[in-house]
């Protein structure tokens, strides 16, 4: 049971679950959203709310500086185990379900022995 995925073995096949596969997209989304809302105000309002525009987007550099952090370090931690995938993959050997977007329903790989 790793921090950033599951994996579990039985005689038939190795079940890998990337639990946080969906934080990547949302955290993407979320900062994509708060660094474009500075530049439609401007457009929108016109310059004066140019201060509260600038305050904004200093907000959103620590955010992203977390979401590379978080982005090299997931891909640091995932790197076996993606490894592990692709080599299944060109085998033929991998079945795939669930989403890349849920929490509730994460990217679930069975890989067959």
């Amino acid at each position: 049971m790793g921090l950033v995925y599951d994996r579990s073995e039985t005689e038939q096949e190795i079940i890998i679950v990337l639990k946080y596969n969906a934080l990547r997209l949302w955290l993407a989304l979320a900062l994509v959203v708060v660094l474009l809302i500075p530049d439609l105000m401007i457009r929108l309002v016109g310059s004066d709310l140019m201060y509260f525009a600038v305050s904004l987007v200093r907000l959103a550099l620590p955010l992203l500086y977390c979401y590379l952090a978080f982005i090299i370090l997931y891909s640091i931690a995932t790197i076996g185990v993606r490894t592990e995938i692709r080599r299944a993959m060109r085998k033929g050997l991998v079945v795939v379900s669930g989403s890349g977007r849920s929490f509730k329903h994460p990217l679930i790989y069975k890989i067959k022995k």
